[in-house]
């Protein structure tokens, strides 16, 4: 995939890992990483918030961090791991020959923009379908800690992919340990993700919401005023 053709595609909605931001700006009161609170930046009303001026093209995009740079070079690793262990039985819930990685589909499809809020769109790791052929949405993480629980930002993720494929579940598999800069693997995890309705309308709402403070500033963004009231948070 050419990846400045897909980021000006994805200029035009919000993708699925950037609603725990929308999330997040919506409720500071959430527990939430240091990463995710910088995304937000300082809480001074919705035009103020870095991730809404990088969606806005007023600041650039904070480059990812090592951590998150080696995760995401392990993700197809991972997801040949899970696979395998679906096939022996370690894994259940998806079928092993079903499972589909995001580059079988032709680069030009993507993101996959919901068909009900076209703000909100996606890039899914991969999918599969269960016994019954009900597709699933399957995201891949790779951390540098243990996990022994799911985070809210992550399953809300899983549950924006869910609205965009169409999907009716969703699985999160976490290799633990596999982004950490000692190269000592830790166990895959797997959390199975519901499809939850009233969390998927949120999220589109808030997609919309949203969207209409990137547009604002994107009509003003070369007014003076506006671009010195933003400029602290580019530096």
């Amino acid at each position: 995939m050419t990846r400045a053709a897909w980021l000006a595609r994805r200029a035009h909605a919000w993708g699925c890992s950037e609603l725990p931001a929308l999330w997040l700006a919506a409720d500071p009161s959430l527990e939430a990483p240091a990463y995710l609170r910088q995304r937000i930046g300082q809480p001074r009303g919705h035009k103020r918030m870095r991730f809404v001026l990088e969606k806005a093209g007023v600041i650039e995009s904070r480059p990812a961090g090592g951590a998150a740079a080696r995760g995401t070079e392990r993700e197809r690793e991972l997801l040949e791991q899970y696979v395998e262990q679906l096939r022996r039985g370690i894994a259940r819930g998806i079928d092993p020959e079903s499972v589909r990685h995001a580059d079988s589909m032709p680069s030009e499809m993507l993101p996959i923009i919901d068909r009900h809020q076209p703000r909100l769109a996606c890039t899914p790791d991969a999918w599969g379908r269960d016994s019954l052929g009900i597709l699933h949405a399957l995201e891949l993480k790779c951390s540098v800690t243990e996990r022994a629980a799911l985070p809210w930002y992550w399953a809300l993720q899983v549950q924006g992919e869910m609205a965009c494929l169409g999907a009716d579940g969703g699985y999160l598999i976490c290799g633990e340990y596999w982004a950490a800069h000692h190269g000592q693997d830790g166990p895959i995890r797997v959390w199975e993700v519901e499809r939850d309705e009233t969390t998927i309308r949120r999220a589109r709402q808030l997609c919309a919401d949203f969207w209409e403070t990137v547009e604002l500033i994107r009509e003003t963004k070369d007014d003076e005023s506006f671009a010195s009231t933003s400029s602290d948070l580019g530096s």
